[in-house]
């Protein structure tokens, strides 16, 4: 049986040079993974219309694809374009926290806010202190790719850090992590770095590389484990030496303390060899984070590849609560959403229901009552009639006329006029190849030369009620292919 999502979350994570995607599907009980995708690609700019091509053929098939329209889109973006910031600030509250840190804000980075989209998170250090996390990206780079997706109709509900995202799902499978430890994320061109201690994020940088053997580590398939491991190898001496400046430079760790366990995300095919010289060249326990929904036990499901496990902690951040919550993107460029509470939902589902039936059953027994009365009432007539031909032949007409009601009103006839209006408005060269009615919605699909045009002339129909359509618009050989949904609204 195809299970039933109450929600669904794309994660979209977006790197220099490859793109990760993860559907994610919300049920009563737990989270699904629904489709996942992950692909290499030229860096995307806007002089490189090639690459932006490929960029959007290849999100808009994955959707199609899966035919699954989410509700949440979380998107992340080249972790080197981003701008991190971590310090301690007084207050007595949390609520003086939000209020004075957009000043403190204006101080850490280096670039005026007013052209920076930024987050922080605030979490309690002791009495009258708060640790500050902090990150920011600057408005044009983050508004070239929100660009690219609105083409796709992807309205995204959350810029996330891809840093953040990562840490959260760390947090989420560890809740009992040792004081101080590590997280590193491999990509093909450079690695991110963080240090947490106590569950906080001390200090985090990006380390930019390029060389084409991690490249090639990365996206070929089908290459020799002699390979691996020798970059393996080059690649570990890196992560070292700047695990080793990063504890130097960051204040809020002592001297006397050292790195319990290293997290490490992303590197492909050789991420198992690079976990395994890491521990042996650090000596200490090194894990490799992974995908997984349902918990630890035999139910639970992995996605496969550690290429996607940023895409699924962004699928991730927008069903479920998570203990780092920051949005790079301002409230007027979010899109309002409407967030269900399934439990109500359900109770109120039930309670309508019932009363239908409550309703149903009074009407069954309503007209019970009075045919009882009328055949009374007949009977009676009946004896002191003088014509019982008549009196018959009246009764006949009278239960024939209450069993014609009764049939139309089974047959619901008031959605006749709306396929009536339907084919009125419609132009000729526009085809339906599938139609639904649920209440007063309707839902159908098909083909037309110019399907562009449909919503405007069904907004002009008194019968039609915010009409949009679902998904993009596919140029197909039969013409243009779309999906449109409307509410009717009919006087009864």
């Amino acid at each position: 049986m195809k299970p039933i999502y109450f929600e669904k979350s794309l994660g979209l994570d977006i790197r220099e040079e490859s793109v990760a995607l993860t559907l994610l599907g919300k049920s009563l009980k737990a989270i699904h993974p629904i489709a996942s995708d992950f692909f290499a690609m030229p860096r995307l700019s806007p002089a490189n219309e090639k690459s932006e091509k490929f960029f959007l053929d290849r999100i808009n098939r994955f959707l199609m694809r899966t035919d699954v329209w989410p509700e949440n889109v979380a998107i992340s973006l080249p972790r080197n374009a981003y701008s991190f910031q971590s310090f301690e600030l007084p207050a007595p509250d949390l609520k003086s926290v939000h209020s004075m840190v957009h000043f403190e804000l204006e101080r850490h980075f280096s670039s005026s806010i007013d052209g920076l989209y930024y987050g922080y998170h605030a979490s309690k250090k002791k009495d009258n202190l708060f640790h500050i996390i902090s990150a920011a990206i600057k408005k044009e780079t983050a508004d070239y790719y929100l660009e690219l997706l609105n083409r796709l109709n992807l309205k995204p509900t959350l810029l996330d850090v891809p840093t953040f995202s990562n840490i959260n799902l760390i947090l989420a499978q560890n809740p009992e992590m040792p004081k101080l430890s590590a997280m590193v994320d491999v990509g093909s061109r450079g690695i991110d770095l963080s240090l947490l201690k106590n569950r906080r994020v001390e200090f985090s940088k990006n380390v930019s590389f390029d060389d084409p053997d991690f490249k090639r580590g990365l996206f070929e398939k089908n290459i020799e484990p002699d390979y691996y491991e020798s970059i393996s190898r080059g690649l570990t001496k890196i992560i070292v030496e700047e695990l080793q400046i990063a504890l130097e430079s960051s204040r809020a760790i002592e001297g006397s303390e050292s790195v319990e366990v290293i997290y490490l995300l992303g590197g492909g095919p050789y991420s198992s060899f690079l976990a395994r010289q890491l521990q042996e060249e650090t000596e200490v326990s090194t894990s490799k984070v992974q995908a997984v929904v349902g918990g630890k036990d035999k139910s639970a499901k992995k996605l496969s590849s550690s290429l996607l496990t940023t895409a699924f902690s962004l699928g991730l951040r927008a069903i479920k609560r998570n203990e780092i919550e920051t949005n790079l993107l301002p409230q007027n460029l979010q899109p309002r959403k409407r967030k269900t509470n399934i439990k109500v939902t359900l109770g109120l589902s039930a309670a309508a229901v019932f009363l239908l039936a409550g309703l149903f059953i009074n009407k069954i027994t309503y007209n019970k009552v009075t045919l009882a009365k009328l055949e009374q009432q007949l009977q009676e007539v009946k004896g002191q009639a003088e014509s019982l031909q008549r009196i018959d032949s009246e009764f006949d007409s009278l239960e024939q006329s209450m069993n014609t009601l009764n049939a139309i009103e089974q047959v619901y006839p008031s959605r006749l006029p709306v396929l009536v209006e339907l084919s009125r408005v419609l132009p000729g060269n526009t085809w339906v190849t599938n139609l639904k009615v649920v209440k007063n919605n309707l839902e159908f699909s098909g083909y037309s030369e110019t399907a562009s045009q449909l919503v405007p002339i069904m907004e002009k129909s008194a019968y039609f009620n915010a009409t949009g359509f679902t998904g993009t618009i596919l140029r197909d050989k039969d013409g243009e292919k779309f999906t449109i949904h409307s509410d009717i609204q009919i006087s009864r």
